[in-house]
């Protein structure tokens, strides 16, 4: 990481451009200006227009990446983020990595530097995903793993076994015949540990082998967050050394990939579940399994006792016990290959369990209370922002953080300080969208959501809007989501996540003419419906993170060991990042017009609301219901081609 000389100090939204054009001096050349403000653009990439936040937000990156200062950017929605980082990346040359958040969204940074290529010169690309999506042709091919699999895995197997020859690639996600379920994966793909590497028989034909190559050659590298937290492993793919530049993409979701890839757990249900293959495979097979069974029984037996006592001392007997069967396994799996693979298990389980009675005096380990039987251990070793600290220090790369949701209340500082990145400039860039023409909010008067009425009166309070144009209604949980579906039951047009796949329900939103499509929190980003269509969003609640999920719970107390407050400094601002994104998917298009209806009134009523309306794009709150219904007639009776 660059000295703290070496770095602007923070700028906000006001002092960004006084910022930008003292340091113009920095700047060798125009190539960058004239392409985004020209025509040549609009040749290798369709609808491409000039937009002003970025050409600001291209250069300031330029300038990140020529003074080698890490950056922290902002670019609100419509602004053309990919572009303005992928120009200054290619013209400014030096090997970088782009890290973001999903496989579809890989595949169009891809096409974007492809297409960029045309007119700045050729750049080397290679996507590269993680290790569980490329096929192992030796555990592929392997006799012994026909041998031991269900019929139903076997003919899904067989097809896998068709495909695989024809692949270029080994990737999983190409394979489109079938539905690859974890079975099947966990049986091709081949875990870091259990890799023989160079000494491989069949390491020519190893498409991970081959992507390596690849990827130490080429000059782009897009990858997505996960593979990025391996940096933090020591690198497991060993790919992910040697860059000039790394860019973070969909930024705002790496802290939680880093908490979920940093934290360890160990069940009673994962103890359980080898106790009985083990027992299952020893009256299987010809080993003696008088030893097996009771290294087993014993373990069983300690698993029971720390359901009620999770303590060090505890935990210790689980991990003797555990090497004990650990033995015993490692002389069945002489004779058989199953019992190779549950060694692989025990090995990674007794590791983790290690780790944990590392961390359990520390106060860094939770136990998961919900549980009403057995127990659910989790530690998170260090807080995330000395994860990615450690991360960005180890890389020795120029990075640049940015996704259209960083701020909360017009500030990168909740994001700098869950980074670890408090000392690092960032910038905000204003969405190209005339929010104040193109949208309003209507908050329902309505009960709370804590209230039983809650759902029933949200769609009885929208349900005159329904029907009338495309709408979205996205929902904290999925059982506030089938209540809903349950009340509008026979609805003309109705769509509803879980019915069909993701995939599916963007066709069928795309090819009807008025749809209703009710879906989880899961679809308020990386999902594009049919461009500018939809005109009415439904949000049920504030989306506070489900303090019952126990990985909130270990992100809450890594913050609370860190002498900061939960609620304050992680809860709230997640909830509003949250919001923002679903408040995203409303406005696509410059000439779109939306009504956004958030059926919460704790927005007007707690001392909380005021963030999140301070959050949103500034734009006329509606005060009654017939003021609603009016705004949207009007919406709904527009030209098309308004």
């Amino acid at each position: 990481m660059p000295s703290s000389k070496d770095r602007s100090p923070f700028v906000n939204a006001e002092t960004k451009s006084q910022s930008l054009a003292s340091q113009r001096q920095y700047q060798t050349d125009a190539g960058i200006t004239e392409l985004l403000l020209g025509e040549q653009l609009s040749e290798v990439i369709p609808g491409y227009r000039s937009r002003i936040s970025q050409l600001e937000m291209a250069l300031d990156i330029e300038l990140a990446l020529k003074t080698r200062s890490h950056l922290i950017v902002e670019s609100g929605a419509g602004s053309g983020k990919t572009l303005a980082y992928l120009l200054p990346v290619l013209m400014t040359g030096g090997r970088t990595l782009i890290a973001t958040s999903t496989h579809t969204l890989q595949q169009q940074v891809q096409d974007i530097a492809v297409s960029l290529g045309k007119i700045v010169g050729h750049r080397s690309v290679v996507v590269i995903k993680g290790r569980r999506n490329y096929v192992c042709p030796r555990r592929l091919l392997n006799p012994e793993v026909a041998a031991e699999v269900s019929e139903k895995t076997m003919l899904r197997l067989q097809q896998l076994q068709a495909w695989w020859p024809r692949s270029e690639t080994g990737d999983l996600t190409e394979f489109m015949d079938i539905d690859v379920d974890d079975d099947l994966q966990e049986i091709v793909t081949c875990p870091a540990e259990s890799c023989a590497g160079s000494s491989c028989p069949m390491i020519d034909l190893c498409p991970l082998d081959r992507i390596r190559r690849r990827v130490h050659d080429a000059e782009i590298v897009i990858g997505n967050h996960h593979l990025l937290a391996g940096m933090l492993r020591s690198d497991p793919l060993d790919v992910l050394s040697g860059f000039d530049h790394i860019v973070v993409d969909e930024a705002h979701r790496l802290p939680d990939v880093i908490a979920r890839c940093e934290t360890i757990s160990l069940s009673s249900d994962q103890l359980r579940y080898l106790i009985a293959a083990v027992v299952r495979e020893a009256g299987r097979s010809e080993v003696d399994s008088s030893r097996l069974l009771d290294a087993a029984a014993s373990l069983e037996y300690v698993v029971v006792a720390t359901a009620d006592d999770s303590s060090s001392p505890v935990l210790q007997r689980l991990a003797e016990r555990l090497q004990r069967l650990e033995a015993c396994v490692s002389e069945a799996a002489q004779q058989s290959f199953k019992f190779r693979n549950l060694l692989q298990r025990i090995g990674l389980l007794r590791v983790t369990l290690g780790r944990l009675l590392a961390d359990v005096d520390t106060g860094s380990t939770h136990q998961d209370e919900s549980r009403r039987t057995g127990f659910h251990i989790l530690g998170l070793h260090e807080p995330v922002s000395r994860s990615i600290q450690r991360m960005v220090i180890g890389s020795e790369a120029t990075w640049v953080f940015t996704s259209a949701t960083l701020a909360v209340n017009g500030t990168c500082h909740q994001f700098q300080e869950a980074t670890g990145m408090q000392d690092v400039r960032a910038t905000l860039f204003p969405s190209e969208y005339d929010y104040p023409n193109q949208a309003s909010l209507w908050i329902p008067d309505i009960s709370q959501p804590s209230e039983s009425a809650h759902i029933p009166e949200l769609v009885r309070a929208v349900l005159p809007l329904l029907g009338t144009a495309p709408t979205l209604m996205l929902f904290c949980s999925k059982k506030a989501m089938d209540e809903a579906a349950a009340l509008l039951a026979g609805f003309d047009g109705l769509l509803v996540q879980g019915r069909m796949s993701r995939q599916g329900l963007v066709e069928a939103f795309s090819a009807m003419e008025k749809p209703v499509l009710l879906a989880t929190q899961s679809f308020r980003e990386g999902i594009e419906l049919a461009g500018d269509r939809l005109r009415l969003l439904v949000v049920d609640k504030l989306p506070f993170p489900n303090i019952g999920d126990i990985d909130v719970q270990i992100r809450m107390t890594a913050v609370t060991l860190s002498s900061r407050d939960s609620f304050r400094d992680y809860i709230l601002p997640e909830a509003v990042i949250a919001l923002r994104q679903s408040f995203g998917r409303l406005i696509r298009r410059e000439h779109q017009r939306g009504l956004f209806v958030l059926g919460d009134p704790r927005i007007r009523t707690h001392d909380y609301g005021a963030q999140f309306l301070h959050s949103l794009p500034s734009m006329p709150v509606l005060t009654s219901d017939d003021e609603a219904m009016t705004y949207f007639q009007d919406i709904v009776n527009e030209p098309a081609s308004a």
